[in-house]
């Protein structure tokens, strides 16, 4: 009665509809078929008995994303039916960013920084498609993916990483490393160190100030004085640190902007405040006012900036290009689509940070698994301040809480505490898996 696409449309509720006409589902169990005409890549769309299946799909494996799967392995056992998930990430595992530093100044293993998307999807009952997203099809209610197929879906959540916006930046492109995205960026910093271990010298730039700037660049300092290759006053190689502010962590306490001053310069980490990069070239860096800096390896730790292909799939988005949403995690414009994360622009205008990505987890969770079961959803405030800490990779670190600042090995050991037990808590158990 009805047929197919109304018979989907009472399985989940009217208000999360929008856009055109259902496209055709396949109905063969197990594996994701092609379809000869539309291309669209599905998973079958029946249950036994013939009622309708309801799809979830989660964009992107971030923070947000890992509490989800969390979420959906403990509803698994209480029999979350009618309903198939689907996780669509181009990796099989999330690097966790606030480790990372760490990990370069090597303080971790990268096994110590790594969530395994693909063991906690297993938990859950959740499948994975391992293909970025280039295209979002609204009217349609499909996924554009990288292979040229597409995915079908009646409700979605987005939490995707930023990208670098390399294209405001001449030379970026050919010549830059940008820290986005973390995979790219770890396999070239990998080889970035293993030359350096060979003997390759040559200066390094880090263009961005802020507290991932600042990080980085304490982070390869210590690494390189691990490789003998910098003295306990900063000899060759030299490391940079560019940024338009005139001190370095612009925006956080004032104190702690000094403390990380007077820190750089005890470390022989050149810092060129108040500067703009104009070009990035091969080997070299030139700077707004004409100077020109000798750079073997010039890293891009500029602010997050959003995935191009969200601006242009009709979603609500802020001038930014970020999915502007409800403090339900809703879009603004399409109730059938979630968001958070760094992708996200939340009502309440917060800085990108992953604090604002790991509390919107729980919530989003929440309000998923209300929207595929029509009850009301809740709403989430985002805390008005973040806890920063920074490791300075030298066993101490700084933190900042509004207009509040500490520093010292304590801060770092309490950083360590916070990471660790992050990751211990989607890092499943042997009798687990």
């Amino acid at each position: 009665m009805g047929g197919r696409a109304a018979q989907r449309r009472r399985g989940l509720p009217r208000r999360l509809w929008r856009g055109g006409s259902a496209h055709h589902r396949h109905r063969r169990r197990g594996r994701y078929r092609q379809h000869r005409r539309s291309g669209h890549c599905l998973v079958r769309r029946s249950a036994a008995g013939g009622r309708a299946v309801k799809r979830l799909v989660l964009l992107g494996g971030g923070h947000a994303h890992v509490y989800v799967l969390d979420r959906l392995a403990r509803e698994r056992r209480e029999r979350l039916v009618d309903t198939e998930v689907v996780l669509v990430s181009p990796y099989a595992r999330q690097v966790y960013s606030g480790m990372l530093p760490g990990w370069i100044a090597g303080r971790y293993a990268l096994r110590d920084c790594v969530l395994a998307l693909d063991v906690l999807a297993a938990l859950a009952g959740v499948q994975r498609v391992e293909q970025a997203c280039v295209a979002l099809d609204l009217d349609a209610r499909a996924l554009c993916l990288a292979n040229g197929s597409r995915l079908g879906f009646d409700l979605l959540s987005i939490d995707v990483g930023p990208a670098t916006d390399i294209a405001a930046l001449p030379g970026a492109a050919a010549h830059a490393l940008p820290v986005r995205p973390i995979e790219t960026f770890i396999a070239a910093i990998e080889h970035c160190l293993a030359a350096y271990g060979r003997g390759e010298t040559g200066d390094l730039a880090i263009v961005g100030g802020g507290a991932a700037g600042v990080e980085l660049a304490f982070a390869l300092d210590a690494r390189l004085r691990a490789l003998g290759l910098r003295g306990a006053t900063g000899s060759a190689p030299a490391v940079r640190l560019i940024g338009a502010a005139a001190r370095p962590l612009a925006g956080l306490p004032r104190l702690l902007q000094w403390r990380a001053a007077a820190l750089l310069r005890a470390r022989g980490i050149e810092w060129l405040g108040g500067q703009r990069v104009a070009e990035v070239g091969a080997g070299f860096v030139r700077l707004a006012d004409g100077r020109e800096l000798p750079a073997r390896h010039t890293l891009l730790v500029t602010g997050a900036a959003a995935q191009p292909w969200l601006a242009g799939s009709g979603l609500a988005v802020d001038a930014g290009g970020f999915v502007r949403v409800s403090r339900s995690l809703q879009s603004v414009s399409h109730a059938g689509v979630f968001a958070a994360g760094d992708c996200a622009a939340y009502a309440d205008n917060r800085p990108k940070s992953g604090v604002y990505a790991v509390r919107a987890g729980p919530p989003l969770a929440e309000n998923l698994l209300r929207a595929l079961r029509g009850a009301p959803l809740r709403t989430w405030t985002p805390q008005r301040r973040a806890l920063y800490l920074i490791n300075t990779a030298d066993g101490s670190a700084l933190a900042a809480w509004g207009a509040l600042a500490w520093w010292g090995g304590w801060v770092w050991r309490w950083k360590d505490r916070i990471d660790r037990a992050f990751m211990a808590r989607f890092t499943p158990t042997d009798s687990s898996v």
